[in-house]
C-alpha cells in the first residue's frame, strides 16, 4: 500500500491533497479499530478548522465515504463506510 505524506509534514493547500489526507488519518484510524474517529482530532491532526473539516466531509457524506454524527452532547464524530475503506484501498494499491 502506498503511504501518503503525513498530514503534519505536508502543505496541502489544494481541496484534493487535504482530502486524500482526510481519508488516510481514517483509513489509518479505521486500520487500528478506532471506527468512530473525533472531528477535533481530526482538525488538530490536519490543521484545520472544524467548518472547513465539515464541510470535506459533507461532499465525502454525499457520495457515502464517512457518516457523520453528533451526538447530544454536541460532539461531533465522523467514520469511514464500508466504500470509502474500499475507495481508499483501491487508490493506494
Amino acid at each position: 500500500m502506498q503511504q501518503l505524506p503525513n498530514a503534519q509534514q505536508s502543505n496541502a493547500t489544494s481541496a484534493e491533497e487535504v482530502i486524500a489526507l482526510l481519508l488516510q488519518e481514517m483509513y489509518i484510524e479505521h486500520a487500528n479499530g478506532r471506527y468512530i474517529i473525533p472531528m477535533a482530532a481530526l482538525c488538530k491532526r490536519l490543521n484545520l478548522r472544524m467548518s472547513t473539516l465539515q464541510r470535506y466531509l459533507t461532499g465525502l457524506e454525499s457520495h457515502e465515504l464517512v457518516t457523520v454524527h453528533c451526538d447530544d452532547n454536541g460532539r461531533w464524530t465522523t467514520q469511514l463506510t464500508s466504500q470509502g475503506v474500499a475507495l481508499y484501498d483501491s487508490l493506494a494499491a
